[in-house]
């Protein structure tokens, strides 16, 4: 029962963060019943570009949808999405501004691997001995055995861009 008014209550908040850019995360609102690991929260912005220049626009509606979500939001946002770990499928978001109507699919990242992989360049390119043995340690934590079905997976922050074409 109490999931239910969980749902519901995001739903109305969903409703309500859809119109306008808010600086609150914008909730994902379920189309079929998961079972999400974690949630991933991250940012998403709009741009027109004119030439070489590229400019932030806001107010531009946009959709997210992923399997077996989705949520309207407006740029720019703070979004969350469901994570399934090492199963977690792209998402792919639709924004329209003016007459043109652009897409754009965002795959998450798995972010365990990644901070390791950061860890070995540290150390690659540590210069003192201090940075060296701090690299070191930070590396052998990093790729210590683990289970990789504990990994962290997000969605990184992105964009989508338009072209001006009253130019």
């Amino acid at each position: 029962m109490r999931i239910l008014c969980l749902v519901g209550v995001l739903s109305v908040l969903s409703a309500c963060q859809s119109t306008t850019g808010s600086k609150a995360p914008v909730p994902y609102e379920s189309t079929t019943r998961i079972s999400p690991t974690a949630v991933s929260t991250f940012m998403f912005r709009s741009y027109v570009k004119s030439g070489n220049d590229k400019k932030e626009v806001k107010g531009v509606p946009c959709m997210m949808t992923g399997d077996g979500f989705r949520s309207r939001f407006v740029t720019p946002a703070k979004l969350t999405a469901p994570v399934f770990g090492p199963k977690t499928k792209p998402v792919r978001i639709s924004c329209k501004y003016q007459d043109q109507t652009r897409a754009k699919t965002l795959t998450a990242v798995n972010k365990t691997q990644s901070d390791a992989n950061k860890s070995l360049v540290t150390l690659k390119s540590a210069t003192s001995v201090t940075g060296a043995v701090i690299a070191a340690a930070k590396i052998g934590t990093a790729m210590a055995p683990r289970d990789k079905a504990q990994d962290v997976y997000k969605y990184r922050d992105s964009a989508i861009v338009f072209i001006n074409k009253k130019e």
